[in-house]
C-alpha cells in the first residue's frame, strides 16, 4: 500500500509578519488519497488562511492600528504581549511585509527615544510630604461629600415632613365632611 503524502510543516522562517508566514495554498493545496484502484490522486480544494481586519492598538504611539491579519498572527501577537512587542521581537530578516518593517522601525525609535529621557526620583523625606497632602485632599474630599449627603438627608426630611403635615390636615378636613354628611 503506498503511503500517503502528508502536508509539510511550515518553515520556522515563514512564521512571520501580520499573516505569520500563510499563504495560500502554500503546502497544503489538496489531500492525498487513495483510490479504489490503489492510486494516489490530489483533490482540487485550495485552502486560504482565515484573514481578518482588526485594530490593534499600539501603546508606544497610543493609537490604533488597523491591519490585516490572520488568526494564527492574532494568537501570537497576544502570546507576545502586544502588536508592539510582536514587532520588535520579530527579527528584520523574518519580516515579509513593508508595513510591518516600517512600523517595527517606528516602535524602535520610539523606544529608543524613550530611553533617553531622564527620570526623576523624590527622596524618601519628599515623597512622605507628598503623600501626606495627597492623603489630606482624600480627607477634604470625603468630608465634603459626607457634608452633602447629611444635607440633601436633611432637606428630604424636611419635605417629607411638610407633605405629611398636608395630608393629615387633608385627612381631618375629609372626616369632617363625611361626619357632616351622615
Amino acid at each position: 500500500m503506498a503511503e500517503l503524502h502528508r502536508c509539510e510543516i511550515m518553515l520556522e522562517h515563514m512564521k512571520c509578519g501580520t499573516r505569520a508566514g500563510e499563504q495560500i495554498g502554500l503546502f497544503c493545496t489538496g489531500k492525498d488519497f487513495l483510490t479504489h484502484l490503489g492510486e494516489i490522486v490530489r483533490s482540487r480544494r485550495s485552502w486560504k488562511p482565515n484573514v481578518q481586519e482588526k485594530r490593534l492598538f499600539s501603546y508606544v504611539h497610543d493609537q490604533h492600528i488597523r491591519v490585516k491579519v490572520t488568526t494564527h498572527a492574532l494568537r501570537c501577537i497576544d502570546k507576545a504581549g502586544g502588536i508592539d512587542e510582536y514587532l520588535l521581537k520579530t527579527p528584520y530578516n523574518k519580516m515579509d511585509t513593508e508595513m510591518g518593517i516600517v512600523w517595527k522601525a517606528n516602535i524602535e525609535k520610539m523606544y529608543s527615544d524613550l530611553a533617553e529621557i531622564e527620570v526623576g526620583f523624590f527622596p524618601p523625606e519628599v515623597e512622605a510630604k507628598i503623600k501626606k497632602g495627597l492623603d489630606e485632599v482624600r480627607a477634604a474630599k470625603r468630608d465634603f461629600r459626607r457634608e452633602g449627603r447629611r444635607a440633601l438627608a436633611k432637606q428630604s426630611q424636611l419635605e417629607a415632613s411638610s407633605v405629611g403635615d398636608d395630608q393629615t390636615s387633608e385627612v381631618i378636613d375629609t372626616k369632617q365632611v363625611f361626619a357632616a354628611k351622615v
